[in-house]
């Protein structure tokens, strides 16, 4: 049994693989004979035992014809052991085809019936050498011959050792014939003609195996028979077992006889009356060499001795054993099948562990009897208990695939009938086969829409069209469009949306429906135009109107209509006002999903200009600006919300530059879509595309661009082979745009990932670079020269590169390409080490045709001061914090520079008038910075200000962080000089003045307002002195804001990013951010904005831990609703600090706030308690204890752990009332789904419903106080529980729980209850005679409660006062 479930679970042998593909397209391997026959075209010659593997194929396939055996003939093969069962053959082409080889064994089952046994015995004995040497020949289910019944034949066949010659009109003659066989051994000639079996007696000297199974002509009496089985004492098996329990007593008075059969291995006596255990025990104990005993439908088996766990083998129905047995032995014989699969279907009813060996005996039962309704009856029921809920995940593919087959074939031979039909549907529900296992899925989709077409059982509906929904999704363009076609089957669909929006109800069959729907019209314009004339559209605008909160039915609605708006033809239908105001209303839904497909649905219609839009031109400018916007505060989804069968319904979209919001909901989705699914090569190529179309012009949104490169990045190995030294290389030969290229590599930048294997990507001439920005990389001097010193660079920024790459190794690199040499504009070599072997060493002069370079943060000296100065072409130089001392030396750039920075020259060792002279001298300058952040005593800066023929051309001046700058100064300074549209003075005392404010055309950075702050952040990102003092005045500035301003918050965000260690930078922010985004202020704050805020306020309290007021200000921030419930970000830290916590054994407020955030968190929500379970927190849990889990229907099966329930189960009976009270929600929760989703011992949930039942009923009155009142945001997870008429228990839960918080909180529930419906609701449960006594009392006690208020509040109408009066 082990190695059969090992071969299956094993993929096919490569032998199997061949001989199924040559079998499968035969006639491609052939040529044509004139006779129609085929041969095989190559002359090479097959071994004996691929020969026979192939021919034993074809006819597993029923590929055996009278031109496919054509390959056959001739010595191209070889065949020793022939199986031609079931071959559609003439006699003629049996005998060219087979009997030339020299075969041993010939198995001829069921041949059609233009070929007799009389033809196939004459073809054998032509050959004299099959004469003597046939040792096996099956002719089971053959005419014996068309002319002559009587004529004999086998005599000729002198060396055969074995003949099986069963339902064949075989008389007595032909026994005769056979018997005088010379070496004959075993012989089978069950269900034949023979009504005397003396002719055996000739062969008893050499007979050592005799099966007379169901001989239903024998005329024999017992006596008689005996006497002759009494002659055989050479047989080790006999089987006269009879499928038909006729009343004779042959088995009885056999295994009475004691002198009889001495030498007997196997007996079968299966179907035979008046046998017993006893009988049956003495018989075999009398002959201790059996190993087999056939006691199928008979009433022995069921003793100790007889069980066929040990050595003896029984085959039977008293246990799994016995039955497996059977099912080996009796393959071929409809009736013990049926038999055995009865009572293995009984014995499967509770099965807990994955059995693939009885499934694959089940399957060959199936396949051997396919048009026989009771075994394909039993077989399907067993097959369901066999793979049912998580079993079947332990089943090959193989065999679920064979199974599935043989489901399908059982359901297109009996579309009548409803139980097989039930139990194939049944079996085909299943995830596991449904998406893993290979199978025919566009013939199961057709075979279940007819199902659905003529059957209305309410729960085979829900699985039919779950299936159907499952299916169409797996099915290829071509034969969706088959499907939808059909017009019967999406009126059909369209019925049961009708019916269930009708009555008002969202369950499973409406979702699936829908999703059927959905993908039936995917790409298919046929079944949208169905759709649309049968009136789908109407009834999607009602779908939508009567269930305006639930999101998943709104986006599967929304999916479809993405669908009919694809279609150009279907445009018009769509031009309706109420349909696009309320899409429109949907496209802001908070509901990411739900307003991506509003998205979808506009940005098609828009695209096809204004002409195609009849309705008002200025609702269409409208749409086109929330569209944009709405798409720009999408959150990045956690999973894939959507599936494409290919990209052509993006690509028009994608040429709309005239409406930007339409081109970045189409990149926005492909972006979607590549990140979750797609294969690397694909989302490459499809990427490509979109980049060489729209570059970054006027006419294309920045983030079209942006979402392509972010896709790329986020998993470039899977875009990318590796060189043989361990560098990448993109795989498709697609050439990107040299604009498109520098962002690739800038994106790569931000995010860190240079290193010298992903550079290798820049290699050779797929990838044009020329304004390089490589800061941070991780790169040696060889991966920067091979990468990057081959493109025409114009500008590189190589800020921050590791220690392996020294300044000298990148001018080198640059240097040699005689291009760039020329070319260079613009270097920056920002924190960098000049050269690890000689600091003096000389190499910028090569770089002639350099005009800006920045040398900050590096060891550079007078001396490389002087070399720079010479090039001929330098505009603008950054010396900041370097180790000049004296910079006489740019007198020799006086007459071109225009750009000059030297914050914090700390090492400056001139006089300040000879600097002054210096800069005197620099007449061209528009910029100079000499600020400080040290605050260091230089007077420089005040003596500057003095100066009035100095700088004549100035722009910008910046002496932020200056000693004795005064606004008089300042203001007398720049308005000498009306050019100056600049002045740093962030860290001084100046700035302070309306001409320095900041608000005209004089930009200033400093402290005194908004606007000079907002300056020093954008200018001062990088200087992390700077960024704190403007945090610091940032934090005062915002501490009474009452507008949203996430232009602020962003540069806040820059700041953060830029300085994560620097923990005054940090807690400066983190204040800055709570007082931006506190209260009502985050509401107006984009999601994405707020997404990073967050994602750098963790950041933070990860980096500093033991920061008390950091960490305040970070959960301060954290603790805002709209964070919290829109915001996407790692929610996993929320059980990181239970389980911290639990560890620890502390329960403090921070536990208790904890567990209290994950619980408002879950209420009604299904994806996030989908989150709590896939991050372990239902086993977390169960070590601190959940009830909003037990209401999301999905997650059912995760909730069916032993342990799990019961723990729950002894925490119903606690004293504590607010205990035993959610105990009880969460088993009635579970209960209330029904016994088929109760994966545990049904015993077990018996023993729960009585126990639910007598708690509750030990319960004060609901008007009891609890200390923990529950809270909930709606009453409709009770309303499912209130119908369980056939639960009680889960009822009087239900409605316990509605009268406990309308005691309570009167106002807000009985309001809710109002506003849900759920009078009407509440009223049918009273009147109802199913429901319990307890329930009707309860439910009029609530009733009661309601009219109270509403006769002292008002009528419903005056809601809003009962609801404003509960909150107060």
């Amino acid at each position: 049994m082990a190695a059969e479930a090992l071969e299956e679970a094993s993929p096919y042998s490569l032998l199997d693989i061949c001989l199924n593909y040559l079998t499968t397209d035969l006639e491609k391997f052939c040529t044509e004979r004139h006779d129609g026959t085929l041969c095989l075209q190559e002359p090479g010659i097959f071994p004996q035992e691929v020969a026979d593997r192939l021919l034993q194929t074809m006819a597993f396939h029923g590929l055996l014809n009278e031109a496919t055996v054509g390959i056959f003939r001739g010595n191209q093969m070889r065949l020793k052991r022939a199986c031609i069962r079931k071959a559609k053959i003439s006699a003629v082409a049996f005998r060219k085809a087979f009997c030339h080889h020299k075969l041993v064994e010939l198995d001829a089952t069921g041949v059609n019936a233009d070929i007799t046994i009389t033809d196939i015995i004459s073809g054998l004995g032509s050959n004299k050498w099959i004469q003597q040497n046939l040792q096996c020949l099956v002719l089971n289910s053959l005419t014996l011959s068309l002319e002559d019944p009587y004529e004999r034949c086998f005599s000729q066949l002198t060396g055969l050792r074995a003949l099986s010659i069963t339902n064949v009109l075989f008389y007595n003659e032909d026994l005769a014939d056979v018997a005088s066989l010379p070496r004959l051994e075993s012989l089978d000639i069950s269900n034949t003609s023979v009504t005397d079996i003396t002719a055996l007696l000739a062969c008893k000297d050499h007979l050592k195996s005799l099966t007379v199974h169901h001989l239903k002509c024998l005329k024999m009496t017992t006596t008689q028979i005996l006497d002759v089985i009494r002659e055989l004492k050479f047989l080790n098996h006999l089987d006269i077992s009879d499928d038909k329990q006729f009343t004779s007593d042959i088995a009885l008075r056999l295994l009475e006889q004691k002198d009889i059969l001495p030498n007997l291995i196997s007996l079968d006596i299966s179907g035979r009356k008046h046998v017993t255990d006893e009988a049956v025990e003495a018989f075999v104990k009398q002959r201790p060499a059996m190993q087999f005993v056939g006691l199928l439908a008979t009433d022995a088996g069921y003793s100790l001795f007889l069980t066929g766990e040990g050595n003896l083998k029984v085959s039977g129905e008293a246990n799994e054993t016995q039955i497996s047995e059977a099912l080996k032995r009796y393959s071929e014989r409809a009736f013990f099948v049926r038999e055995a699969l009865f009572h293995l279907f009984s014995l499967t009813h509770v099965m807990e562990k994955t059995k693939p060996e009885i499934l694959k005996l089940v399957v060959i039962g199936m396949r051997n009897h396919p048009l026989n309704l009771p075994v394909q009856l039993a077989a399907s029921a067993c097959v369901f208990n066999l793979t049912k809920q998580d079993l079947a995940a332990g089943m090959p593919v193989r065999l679920l695939a064979d199974v599935t087959h043989l489901l399908l074939k059982a359901m297109e031979h009996f579309p009548n009938h409803q139980q097989l039909q039930k139990n194939c549907l049944l079996s085909l529900c299943s995830d596991r086969i449904l998406q893993d296992v290979p199978f025919n899925r566009f013939e199961a989709a057709k075979l279940v829409m007819q199902w659905l077409c003529n059957h209305e059982d309410q729960n085979m509906q829900r699985m039919a069209v779950a299936i159907i929904s499952i299916l169409a999704a797996k099915l290829s363009t071509e034969q969706t469009a088959q499907l939808g076609a059909e017009l019967f089957i999406v009126r059909q669909l369209l019925q049961i949306v009708k019916q269930k929006t009708n009555q008002n109800v969202v369950d499973t069959t409406l979702k699936f429906t829908l999703s059927a729907l959905w993908n039936l019209t995917d790409e298919s314009p046929t079944t949208c135009r169905h759709f649309i004339e049968n009136q789908g559209l109407e009834l999607f605008m009602k779908v939508l109107e009567s269930f305006p909160t639930e999101s998943s039915i709104q986006q599967k609605v929304l999916g479809l209509l993405n669908n009919i708006a694809e279609v150009k033809e279907l445009h018009s239908e769509l031009m309706w006002k109420d349909f696009i105001d309320h899409i429109s209303k949907l496209l802001h839904s908070v509901e990411v999903e739900v307003s991506y497909f509003a998205a979808g649905i506009i940005a098609h219609l828009i695209s096809r200009g204004e002409q195609a839009w009849t309705l008002s031109r200025n609702q269409r400018t409208s749409l086109l600006e929330q569209l944009h916007s709405a798409i720009l505060n999408w959150p990045t989804p956690e999973c894939e919300m959507v599936a494409y069968r290919s990209f052509n319904p993006f690509f028009p979209l994608l040429g709309c530059f005239m409406t930007p919001g339409v081109q970045l909901w189409a990149v926005w989705a492909m972006q979607h879509v590549c990140s979750k699914n797609l294969d690397g090569g694909s989302v490459f190529f499809s990427i490509v595309l979109v980049l060489r179309r729209f570059r970054l012009d006027e006419a294309s949104p920045y983030t079209l661009v942006d979402i392509c490169l972010n896709v790329l990045v986020g998993d470039l190995e899977k875009f990318c082979t590796e060189r043989p030294d361990g560098s990448l290389c993109l795989k498709e030969s697609e050439r990107l745009p040299q604009e498109v290229a520098d962002r690739l590599l800038q994106t790569m930048a931000y995010r860190e990932l240079l290193n010298d294997g992903t550079v290798g990507i820049f290699r050779g001439n797929q990838i044009r670079l020329k304004q390089a920005c490589i800061r941070k990389a991780k790169i040696s001097a060889q991966s920067f020269q091979k990468a990057f010193c081959h493109h025409k660079l114009v500008e590189l920024d190589a800020a921050g590169m590791n220690e392996a790459v020294t300044v000298a190794d990148v001018v080198s690199g640059l240097g040699s390409s005689v291009w760039i040499q020329n070319n260079l504009q613009c270097l920056v070599l920002d924190s960098l080490t000049l050269s690890p072997t000689n600091p003096y060493e000389r190499c910028f002069s090569q770089l002639s045709g350099l005009r800006s370079l920045s040398v900050t943060n590096v060891l550079f000296r007078d001396d490389d001061l002087a070399e720079v100065a010479s090039l001929p072409k330098l505009e603008s130089l950054d010396i900041s914090s370097t180790s000049v001392t004296d910079i006489s030396a740019l007198l020799a750039c006086k007459d071109r520079l225009k750009s000059l920075t030297m914050h914090a020259l700390k090492c400056l060792k001139m006089s300040t008038p000879k600097f002054l002279d210096v800069l005197r001298e620099l007449q061209y300058l528009n910029h100079l910075d000499i600020s400080d952040e040290q605050h260091s005593t230089s007077d420089i800066p005040f003596r500057l200000l003095g100066q009035k023929d100095i700088l004549p051309n100035l722009v910008s001046l910046d002496i932020s962080g200056s000693k004795y700058i005064t606004d008089e100064a300042v203001e007398v300074f720049v308005k000498q000089r009306p050019t100056v549209r600049f002045v740093g003075l962030l860290g001084t005392e100046a700035g302070y003045t309306e001409f320095l404010s900041g608000e005209g055309t004089l930009k200033v950075s400093g402290g005194a307002n908004e606007m000079q702050i907002l300056e020093a952040l954008k200018r001062y990102s990088e200087r992390v002195c700077f960024v704190k003092e403007a945090f610091f005045h940032l934090f005062t500035q915002t501490c009474f804001m009452r507008i949203t301003k996430p232009e602020i918050l962003k540069l806040v965000i820059i700041g953060m990013r830029n300085h994560p260690l620097d923990l005054a930078v940090q807690l400066t922010a983190s204040a800055c951010a709570l007082n931006l985004t506190r209260q009502g202020l985050a509401a107006g704050m984009p999601v994405r904005l707020l997404s990073n805020v967050i994602q750098l306020l963790l950041k933070a309290m990860e980096t500093f831990p033991e920061q008390q007021q950091l960490q305040k200000n970070c959960l301060l921030s954290l603790s805002s609703v709209r964070i919290l419930q829109d915001v996407p970000f790692n929610r996993q830290k929320l059980l990181e600090i239970v389980e911290q916590k639990t560890n620890q054994n502390e329960l403090d407020t921070t536990f208790h706030f904890t567990l209290s955030a994950l619980w408002n968190l879950t209420d009604e929500a299904a994806t996030t308690c989908g989150h709590f379970i896939d991050n372990k927190g239902l086993e977390l849990f169960m070590r601190v204890l959940a009830n909003n889990v037990a209401e999301v229907r999905e997650l059912h099966p995760k909730l069916m752990q032993k342990d799990f329930i019961d723990h729950i189960s002894e925490l119903l009976s606690s004293a504590e009332m607010e205990v035993s009270f959610f105990s009880a929600g969460i088993i009635a929760n579970l209960l209330s789904r029904g016994e088929q989703v109760w994966t545990l011992s049904q015993t077990q949930r018996r023993s729960l419903i009585e126990k639910l039942h007598s708690a509750l009923l030990k319960w004060p009155t609901p008007e009891c106080k609890m200390v923990a009142l529950p809270a909930y945001r709606s009453l409709k997870p009770f309303y499912p529980l209130l119908d369980c008429f056939a639960l009680p228990g889960v009822q009087i839960w239900a409605a316990w729980a509605i009268l406990h918080i309308c005691c309570k909180t009167p106002a807000r529930y009985c309001a809710m209850l109002l506003e849900e419906d759920g009078l009407q609701h509440l009223h049918n449960i009273k009147e109802n005679a199913q429901s319990d006594p307890d329930v009707q009392y309860l439910t009029a006690e609530i009733l009661t409660y309601i009219d109270t208020h509403m006769l002292y509040y008002g009528k419903p109408k005056h809601l809003k006062e009962l609801q404003a009066k509960s909150n107060g």
